[in-house]
């Protein structure tokens, strides 16, 4: 489930070794009018490198979400046209009845090793040799949807978080208010199990708000429609 939270977005104190432009985003998150908990998105990145970290706190409501926590971070390079390249992805979700560490490596966008406590939360796709093609991670993919270049929606993406694989498509919309980019498409699991809360649902309507800044455009909100509601994250 948190998997599919991050796709939406990016407190945590950065190590010194990876000092550089730095930015923190906050979202909150609802449904129905009713809060579920806060998003931060940590990122830090130079000329070489990037560091990401997320912090997903739920409080809890109806069911829907299940008051837990989730802590992941990205280690990865930038390559020589400016691309984010994940090299280290390390993730730790807790709720009361279960915990789960997630440990991916990656090489030029291809998955090399996927470990992943308990063993029973292991899929096929947890063996990095089913794989084929190039993969980010979900972190990387957050900051890929952080900004974009106006008129343009971000590209396409394809995730590997080491039990499913996930793409994400957006085109602009048809119409929408001067000042703002409003992005729509979808988030389908390609291959992999359901998200455990939302099972029976492999495709998810994604909506995302951009507010222009010049020459580039920064997110400003988001919404996820599920088979039962929707989900929106709004930047504080």
């Amino acid at each position: 489930m948190y998997h599919f939270l991050l796709l939406l977005l990016m407190l945590v104190s950065v190590p010194a070794a990876h000092a550089g432009n730095r930015e923190t985003i906050s979202f909150s998150m609802t449904t129905s009018g009713l809060g579920l908990g806060e998003l931060t998105f940590d990122r830090v990145s130079n000329s070489n490198d990037y560091y990401l970290r997320v912090s997903v706190i739920s409080r809890g409501i109806l069911g829907f979400i299940t008051q837990a926590q989730f802590d992941a971070r990205t280690v990865g390079k930038l390559d020589n046209s400016g691309r984010m390249q994940p090299e280290t992805f390390h993730a730790l979700s807790e709720s009361l009845f279960k915990s789960r560490t997630t440990d991916l490596s990656f090489r030029s966008g291809i998955p090399v090793t996927t470990r992943i406590k308990p063993q029973s939360a292991r899929t096929r796709l947890s063996d990095p040799n089913k794989l084929t093609g190039s993969y980010t991670d979900s972190l990387t993919a957050l900051a890929l949807i952080a900004t974009t270049t106006p008129p343009d929606c971000p590209p396409e993406i394809r995730i590997y978080d080491g039990r499913r694989i996930v793409l994400i498509r957006l085109a602009p919309a048809a119409t929408f208010s001067p000042g703002l980019l409003r992005c729509q498409g979808s988030y389908r699991i390609v291959d992999g199990p359901d998200h455990t809360l939302l099972p029976g649902q492999k495709t998810f309507a994604l909506t995302l708000d951009y507010s222009l800044a010049g020459t580039t455009a920064d997110l400003i909100g988001a919404t996820i429609t599920t088979s039962h509601n929707s989900m929106i994250l709004t930047r504080e």
